[in-house]
């Protein structure tokens, strides 16, 4: 049987783990609700960034940042559960390869600035 201590400090424990937990919980949910608004404006901006260097038609970069175009290329992808499967007979394994055509995109690297 459990001593009534050993519950009333697990009790204890939990509820200040809790009430530590639930503290975290708010302060991220407040800091989303600041942080929202900031990453949606950047994620806009880096969407019209991108479509103007597509236009553009070729690679810029800065100090601090780069902006590359990167060429459309076909993604190769396996269903690994039906290879096992097929493993165990070998038919014809390459059924099960699915591809999809990837289209031309911007990839932005951010830099961070060299303190001098």
């Amino acid at each position: 049987m459990l001593d009534a201590k050993i519950i009333k400090e697990y009790l204890g424990t939990a509820k200040k783990l809790d009430t530590k937990v639930q503290q975290i919980l708010n302060y991220l949910a407040e800091l989303n609700a600041e942080l929202v608004p900031i990453i949606e404006a950047k994620q806009e901006l880096e969407a019209y960034l991108k479509n103007l260097v597509l236009e553009g038609g070729q690679n810029i970069s800065t100090e601090h940042a780069e902006a590359k175009i990167i060429p459309p290329f076909t993604r190769t992808s396996w269903d690994n559960k039906g290879l096992d499967k097929l493993g165990e007979h070998m038919p014809n394994l390459f059924t099960l390869r699915r591809k999809t055509q990837v289209g031309q995109n911007v990839r932005l690297t951010y830099r961070q600035p060299v303190d001098n």
